[in-house]
């Protein structure tokens, strides 16, 4: 994962910052997305099409 916070001058601060703003405290990751993806694919979701899922941490 790139570290964007690296920029700023005080980088814990900005991350932290960011942290507040995100319902789950976390931020989506490769990982997660491809839970996701497996998900929808699979035989515990039958009925979800024609949607989009937003997958944003």
């Amino acid at each position: 994962m790139i570290d964007d916070w690296n920029g700023f001058s005080d980088p814990e601060a900005a991350k932290a910052e960011t942290m507040k703003l995100r319902p789950g405290g976390q931020i989506a990751s490769p990982q997660g997305n491809a839970l996701v993806a497996v998900f929808v694919i699979s035989d515990e979701c039958p009925f979800t099409n024609a949607t989009c899922l937003i997958v944003d941490g």
